[in-house]
This record gives structure tokens, C-alpha cells and sequence, in this order.
């Protein structure tokens, strides 16, 4: 079994979204109802308790995701390859 770890952030979306909005209000959303990436990078990262924070929180519910998909994987199967791949570029 091979897990693609783009595949299982994709599926965290939505609690992420979830966490952002309820942290840092409606204002870091765009007019459609979408995360404004320029408005939250400008409140993370202007503040150091705010990129603490989203390091915590994010990096939390990502090792959530990857634990159950690992548990999953591991009951059903002997043996699954974890693959990820970070662009540099986005670092």
C-alpha cells in the first residue's frame, strides 16, 4: 500500500479552515468564502505567538490525519510506504 501524503492534507482542509476561522475571524477570508493566504500570512507571521500557534494547532491536526491513515493502512494491510515529497520552492 502506498500513501501520498498531499492526499491525506487534502482531506484536513476542511478542520484546518475550520480552526483558522474560529482563531482569526472572517477577515482572513476572501469575498467567495476562501482562505485569503495573503491575509493570514500577514497575521502568522507578523506575530511570533500567532505562528507558534499555527504551528501547534496545524502541525497537531496534520499528525492526526497521518496517525489515523497509518492505523487504517496497518490493519488492513502488512506492509504500506509512506512518500513525501516537499517543493523547496514552497519552503
Amino acid at each position: 500500500m502506498l500513501i501520498k501524503w498531499s492526499m491525506t492534507c487534502r482531506h484536513q482542509e476542511e478542520n484546518v479552515y475550520r480552526v483558522l476561522v474560529d482563531h482569526f475571524g472572517r477577515e482572513i477570508l476572501t469575498k467567495e468564502g476562501e482562505l485569503d493566504r495573503v491575509a493570514l500570512g500577514q497575521r502568522i507571521f507578523s506575530d511570533p505567538s500567532e505562528r507558534d500557534w499555527s504551528n501547534r494547532v496545524q502541525g497537531r491536526l496534520i499528525r492526526e490525519a497521518l496517525a489515523e491513515v497509518r492505523d487504517r493502512q496497518a490493519a488492513q494491510s502488512d506492509l504500506f510506504l509512506w512518500i513525501f515529497h516537499f517543493n523547496r520552492a514552497r519552503l
